[in-house]
């Protein structure tokens, strides 16, 4: 499935096609059902909530549109330094068989199927995806009708829920809007039983609700922000810092009374220079997924216990640019600029262009003859250690 996400789950809708009409405008549904199995299963979720240790609010539960104090259903377990709570399962299911919901934030940081799928989301919209996991029994109801300032994929894991969807009162709303944007429309867009293996979209702004009147349900909402065009002018005008007049005083001093005019056509420029192409390479140089560690590689005497049978792949899914400059070749990732000499280009290049991990002797032949194996091992003993590829044995 993580091949073609889009694909499998969106069958009647292409991806270009649903980037084009569906972004942030119209409300979508699945209309066949996927196979989740290997995206999660109740050993996941079990074993999230026994060895995690979550914390609230990343873990908490729900009941009657209301949060319940986490001492509710945590147990108190007191050590020599320090007191631990842990999340009971008498407690917790209590609270789930009177119609309460459990929700747990960035699930994709403990389940590596769940952020393999958050990841080629990431890569679908250029955005950075988090994931969200709801677990709700008989007649539970998280939340009463509202809106999110973020656009969602739903995928029902296990069970079933009735949905209502209504259209936006407000297109395109912002968290910190000035419009509270609290009383929804009469009309609805869609009601009915939301069944397992469908998926949906929710554009930031459309009102929705959801309750379970089956045993259980279990769904994950992929929360996806969307940078507007009020991001794209913090952005330049982050970049106006460097001019002097932009820094100076607005209401005192002797720029005081400048001519608005001036700062426009600076603006202007800079909208030349850094187009809304420029920003969309910015912020995806910003983001910072969770990656796998690939300890010992790395520690002191062990940088060549790797053979060339050996396959590696990025150990993220959002693929910054990588540019080629005079005898430089640089990217930016996990808000960092890495730079390389102009020799590692076709290694760089090859390793962002392999969908899958790539065997190590391919890459050396591949690299050939600006790196030898040596070298390329260099490479790759370093970007583990920065967490940028993983290793396959």
């Amino acid at each position: 499935m993580q091949q073609d996400i889009w694909g499998d789950i969106f069958t009647q809708i292409p991806k270009e096609k649903f980037l084009e009409e569906y972004s942030g405008e119209q409300f979508l549904r699945s209309s066949s059902p996927c196979d989740f199995s290997k995206i999660l299963s109740w050993k996941d979720i079990n074993d999230v909530l026994t060895y995690s240790n979550l914390k609230s609010p990343q873990v908490r539960v729900s009941l009657n549109n209301e949060i319940i104090p986490e001492s509710q259903y945590t147990i108190k377990e007191s050590r020599r330094r320090e007191a631990t709570n842990y999340i009971s399962p008498t407690l917790l299911s209590g609270f789930l068989k009177k119609g309460g919901v459990l929700v747990i934030d960035s699930i994709q940081e403990y389940i590596p199927s769940i952020n393999r799928v958050a990841g080629e989301f990431s890569s679908i919209f250029n955005e950075k995806v988090q994931v969200n996991c709801y677990i709700g029994g008989l007649n539970s109801s998280g939340f009463d009708i509202h809106w999110d300032d973020h656009d969602v994929v739903i995928l029902q894991i296990f069970g079933e829920k009735e949905w209502e969807i209504r259209p936006p009162t407000r297109k395109y709303p912002l968290y910190d809007d000035l419009d509270q944007n609290l009383k929804p429309p009469q009309s609805v867009t869609w009601s009915g039983t939301f069944k397992q293996g469908q998926s949906m979209y929710i554009p930031r702004g459309w009102w929705h609700k959801a309750f379970t009147t089956s045993s259980y349900s279990c769904h994950l909402t992929f929360g996806i922000p969307q940078r507007t065009w009020i991001d794209y002018f913090k952005y330049i005008l982050d970049l106006c810092k460097e001019d002097e007049q932009f820094r100076s005083n607005v209401l005192n001093g002797k720029t005081a009374n400048l001519d608005a005019e001036s700062f426009l056509e600076i603006l202007k420029n800079k909208t030349k220079e850094y187009t809304n192409e420029s920003f969309r390479k910015h912020y995806g140089s910003l983001f910072s997924p969770r990656v796998r560690h690939s300890l010992p590689y790395g520690l002191f005497g062990v940088q060549r216990e790797f053979d060339v049978n050996s396959k590696i792949a990025l150990s993220f899914f959002h693929r910054p640019e990588i540019f080629q400059t005079g005898e430089s070749v640089f990217f930016s990732v996990f808000e960092k600029k890495y730079t390389f000499a102009k020799s590692t280009f076709h290694f760089f290049s090859t390793l962002w262009n392999s969908s899958e991990p790539i065997n190590i002797e391919r890459l050396v032949s591949l690299s050939k003859p600006a790196l030898d194996e040596d070298h390329v091992k260099e490479l790759i003993t370093l970007l583990l250690e920065k967490g940028i590829v993983e290793l396959y044995t």
